[in-house]
């Protein structure tokens, strides 16, 4: 097999492990500062989603009465149509550009979560959820994938997109333990 096509060597210590880590950064060392804002924007971008998809069943709930059932079933639409717009506009990325992309994204995002924190009746909500939410979170996605191809090459491309993997891991862990101090800080 050509050397590019070859099977990644496995290591078999920790210090191994360890070694291709250091070595994976290593191989990022000279990579544009636009892939590392990527991986700020993208450890806030997982915090934010992970965050609202933590409280909002028990938001829905106590400030629109909705039943478990009902407030349940909005969390899962509100994922099903994010993932829609994911795959829809995988390919809007590279029409209009990574950056716009992302302010656009972003932007939408933004307003889509004032107007949760902010709505007076239910459908100002799911109309946030269903709609605009979707939307941004598309468009802003979808610029970590087409942004690491772009801003890495063959060598370390998959170690690029191991750490997108393991920063969105981050986000969401720091969600989880941020809903866990403002609860018990509020108790």
């Amino acid at each position: 097999l050509p050397e590019a096509a070859q099977e990644p060597k496995q290591a078999t210590s920790a210090a191994g492990l360890w070694q291709q880590v250091l070595d994976g950064f290593t191989s990022l060392s000279g990579s544009p500062r636009e892939l590392w804002l990527a991986y700020i924007i993208h450890i806030f971008s997982t915090f934010t989603y992970h965050a609202l998809g933590g409280v909002l069943v028990v938001y829905l709930s106590h400030e629109f009465a909705m039943s478990d059932e009902e407030a349940g079933s909005v969390y899962g639409m509100w994922g099903l149509i994010i993932t829609f717009w994911n795959i829809a506009l995988s390919a809007g990325v590279d029409l209009i550009g990574v950056r716009r992309s992302a302010l656009y994204g972003f932007g939408i995002t933004v307003c889509s979560r004032l107007l949760i924190v902010t709505a007076d009746v239910s459908a100002e909500v799911l109309f946030a959820l269903y709609v605009i939410g979707p939307l941004g979170e598309g468009l802003a996605e979808q610029i970590f994938n087409v942004g690491i191809v772009r801003w890495t090459n063959t060598e370390n491309r998959t170690f690029a997109f191991s750490l997108r993997y393991a920063v969105s891991n981050l986000g969401g862990a720091l969600a989880g333990f941020v809903i866990d101090a403002i609860k018990t800080s509020s108790a």
